[in-house]
């Protein structure tokens, strides 16, 4: 029969493998989707590399499937951002983009085309600056 320490022993280590994998899960998780990625675009590539491999040397087989699957990597980049893009434009979305400013979500429809988009402290100035200009013409116009 065990003694309470072995049993102790064998308990704490069960809990700190436990303790060990949850961490690790935790620190990966994020990287899961890019790995199982990577494992399944190797075993698609493999039967490539396998006859390249035959009619040239290894590296030079290894280095243009790299370069090819960097090409197919970014066609699809490229097919996804010229797709955003063109859907930036058909809302009017692109000029912000461009210049820097923040959209707010749903800009796309045109109640919200008059949407200021900024701090509270912008919009104040901007009513102050409003109210000042407003001022200026009222005068002007009773004068006439």
């Amino acid at each position: 029969m065990q003694s309470d320490a072995e049993r102790i022993r064998k308990y704490a280590f069960i809990a700190a493998v436990v303790l060990v994998s949850v961490i690790s899960y935790f620190i990966i998780k994020d990287f899961i989707v890019p790995i199982i990625s990577g494992i399944v675009l190797a075993y698609l590539v493999m039967p490539l590399h396998k006859r390249l491999s035959r009619k040239i040397p290894k590296t030079v087989s290894a280095f243009i499937l790299i370069i090819l699957i960097i090409f197919v990597s970014l066609a699809g980049f490229i097919f996804v951002s010229n797709t955003l893009i063109a859907q930036a434009e058909s809302f009017g979305l692109k000029e912000n983009v461009i210049v820097g400013h923040l959209i707010p979500a749903g800009t796309g429809n045109r109640r919200f085309h008059n949407v200021i988009v900024g701090s509270k402290e912008e919009y104040d100035m901007l009513i102050e600056s409003t109210k000042a200009s407003a001022e200026v013409i009222v005068p002007e116009e009773q004068n006439q």
